[in-house]
């Protein structure tokens, strides 16, 4: 192989960097040299050198390096100072690459004391640092970044390679950014592949465009909000590879403030009935005056860990979400209570297509009303009304009726001659209409009873006797 090119050089650590003008043929299984420009200390030094053009040489340093200044007006504390236990480097070892304990090479030879192959522990030899030569000269033509890391990715080391026949691609890569703003903006992408790809494919779902062939493609439009994934595969005349990184690329959505429960409040009671239209409403705050958040509601049985996932009112967009009772019912069942009542935890969710917020749960009572309410007419009564029950004397069941005037909360209550209650057969809010609900006294004794109405500014008591 002959001839090389000039890239950058630094007389303030005596670094110099040159490209080879031909590729390294195969048959000569080269190793390129990785590095490390962090500044870190090597804590053991191996020099490969060729003193005054002789055979290799190798000369290893087992303690630690020393910070020092070099010679001949360079960089003050710019070099690694080391005093060989094994070996010597001589005239003519001059530029030579010293590696680390990590095989990565931290710095070139200056030179130092006269060598002394009897006697080497008195001699002392420094190289100009790497992290140091890295951009200490400010331009292309005088450091290192702009050729060893020309994407300006940040890395501090990089591991060296060997270039073995047979070894298919190890696909990597990196980008210019992987947080856009709200609409988003364009990327670039960065091959880090080892082993030597020749060919690359991209895909970018989602993005425009969404396949490139480049091995560095620029310029890659994302607008939507939210997560992208990237996958490259990597190809040589051995083999590909995959890489791929979920969820690598996002764009931001609208700023989003906590979700926070309204209603039903916590450890309130929700009574059901399987037969009754009525709309039970689950409410909570809003996210975000935007319309691009859409909510989820989120309901399990306490005790367990899955969530039944319901969206909200008008398609999600709305803070709050409404049930059937009769719905309500059957979901009873469904959270896997045996009963007829379920202690539930419902949360809400807000999503704006890349984040999302959750509500801390509130834990409630779903429970099937213990007897059936029947609404025999719509008509809305003009006043609230209690009905004698019909029979009375009864055994064991009656009926009684009571109109609601306006929809309000209603319980009906039954009371012994102590003033105790004995039952309780309404407990729930009710529409304007007329309605019936079946007492069994069943396990009552025979005497006399109490039936009370109470809601929104309305009370009355009616008395009736179980004979048995």
């Amino acid at each position: 192989m002959v001839g090389a090119s000039l890239k950058a050089e630094l007389f303030a650590t005596d670094m110099r960097l040159i490209q080879l003008n031909q590729s390294v043929p195969a048959a000569y299984n080269a190793h390129f040299g990785g590095w490390d420009r962090s500044g870190a200390t090597p804590q053991n030094q191996t020099a490969i050198h060729h003193p005054d053009g002789t055979v290799k040489k190798i000369s290893i340093d087992n303690n630690p390096a020393a910070s020092v200044d070099g010679f001949g007006g360079r960089l003050p504390n710019g070099f690694w100072q080391v005093i060989w236990d094994e070996g010597m480097t001589e005239g003519g070892s001059s530029g030579c690459p010293l590696f680390d304990q990590n095989k990565r090479i931290v710095g070139q030879n200056l030179g130092g004391n006269p060598a002394n192959c009897n006697n080497p522990q008195s001699v002392r030899k420094v190289f100009g640092k790497l992290s140091e030569s890295w951009a200490y000269g400010g331009s292309p033509a005088s450091q290192l970044k702009d050729w060893l890391d020309p994407n300006n990715s940040g890395v501090q080391t990089l591991d060296g390679i060997d270039d073995i026949t047979g070894v298919a691609p190890l696909a990597n890569f990196t980008s210019s950014t992987q947080l856009l703003p709200l609409g988003g903006g364009t990327v670039s992408f960065y091959d880090l592949t080892t082993n030597g790809p020749t060919s690359w494919s991209w895909s970018f779902p989602g993005a425009t465009p969404s396949t490139s062939s480049e091995r560095n493609p620029t310029n890659i439009s994302f607008t939507q909000t939210g997560n992208y994934t990237v996958s490259l595969t990597a190809t040589n005349s051995f083999g590909s590879n995959l890489k791929t990184f979920v969820a690598y690329i996002k764009v931001q959505g609208v700023n989003m403030t906590p979700v926070s429960l309204q209603s039903p409040i916590a450890n309130s009671r929700i009574l059901v009935d399987r037969n009754d239209p009525s709309l039970v409403n689950f409410r909570w705050s809003s996210a975000s005056p935007s319309q691009t958040v859409n909510y989820k509601f989120k309901i399990r049985r306490v005790g367990t860990i899955n969530d039944l996932l319901f969206t909200s009112n008008n398609n999600g967009l709305d803070s709050g979400i409404s049930f059937r009772e009769s719905f309500l019912d059957s979901l009873i069942t469904t959270l896997g209570s045996t009963s007829d009542s379920v202690l539930c935890a419902w949360r809400a969710s807000g999503l704006n297509g890349a984040d999302s917020v959750t509500a801390n749960p509130f834990i409630v009572t779903i429970r099937r009303n213990p007897v059936g309410i029947n609404q025999i007419s719509s008509t809305v009564p003009e006043d609230f009304s209690l009905y004698a029950n019909y029979p009375n004397p009864f055994n064991p069941k009656t009926i009684i009726k009571f109109d609601i005037a306006r929809s309000s909360l209603v319980t009906l209550k039954i009371y012994n001659l102590l003033g105790e209650e004995v039952k309780t057969l309404v407990d729930r809010n009710l529409n304007a209409g007329t309605y019936t609900t079946d007492f069994d006294a069943s396990s009552l004794s025979s005497g006399v009873y109490f039936y009370r109405l109470e809601t929104e500014g309305f009370t009355n008591t009616r008395r009736m006797m179980l004979v048995k």
